[in-house]
């Protein structure tokens, strides 16, 4: 159905975003990257775009990103994420979580199995 989107919340998560890009983080965490990101430029964009494009300078930093099975190709093909620096732990919500780097599958894992997030 229709979804109706608060543009001041939109402005606020780009606005951080961006202005923490460049800070080592221990995790970024974006839930989710969707239709609106990625067919339409429109929702978390620049934004997105600008933070997973300096990822390569923070190594240490983990991002987690939910987004739809369907989108997930287009997601690794748009922000230029390669097969070996993701893995995928998918939610029993329909979602999944693209992780980089692929090392924390497993903690993510269990701790998804040890109801972190709830089941």
């Amino acid at each position: 159905g229709p979804f109706v989107f608060d543009a001041a919340k939109f402005a606020w998560a780009r606005q951080d975003l961006v202005l923490n890009r460049d800070r080592p983080a221990d995790w970024v965490l974006i839930d989710e990257v969707g239709p609106l990101e990625l067919r339409r430029q429109a929702g978390l964009e620049p934004a997105v775009s600008e933070c997973l494009g300096n990822r390569l300078l923070l190594p240490h930093t983990r991002f987690v990103i939910a987004v739809r099975p369907s989108l997930r190709e287009l997601l690794m093909a748009r922000y230029d994420i390669s097969a070996d620096e993701c893995a995928v732990c998918v939610l029993g919500s329909g979602y999944e979580l693209c992780l980089q780097p692929s090392t924390l599958e497993r903690r993510v894992n269990e701790s998804l199995d040890g109801g972190l997030l709830g089941a």
